[in-house]
């Protein structure tokens, strides 16, 4: 659960939703525009989202289609300012698995 208590802090609730960081979301807003909802978009990935008129990707052709690198950028200036997306220190023992390796002290 996020501390806002609101919902699970995944991804999109991070990214979209989360209230406790709507003052953080105004710039990447500025940046991404109507696209601010597409988290595929945000993350730098195409969208298989479609126009609601055309039924058309969103994206265009996906062998031609590259990231907005601006709205890249924007979401990781985000992401850093709100400090969630920080690597935390994982405790354990000698000898114990930690991340898929034998931790040594």
């Amino acid at each position: 659960m996020c501390e806002c208590g609101e919902g699970i802090e995944d991804i999109q609730h991070l990214l979209i939703r989360c209230r406790l960081w709507a003052e953080q979301r105004e710039k990447l807003r500025q940046v991404a525009k109507d696209r601010l909802n597409d988290v595929s978009f945000l993350l730098g990935g195409w969208s298989a989202r479609r126009e609601w008129r055309t039924g058309k990707p969103v994206d265009g052709d996906r062998v031609k289609w590259k990231p907005n690198l601006a709205v890249v950028k924007a979401t990781v200036q985000f992401l850093q300012s709100t400090g969630r997306m920080a690597l935390k220190e994982v405790s354990g023992r000698e000898g114990e698995k930690v991340g898929g390796r034998e931790r040594r002290e």
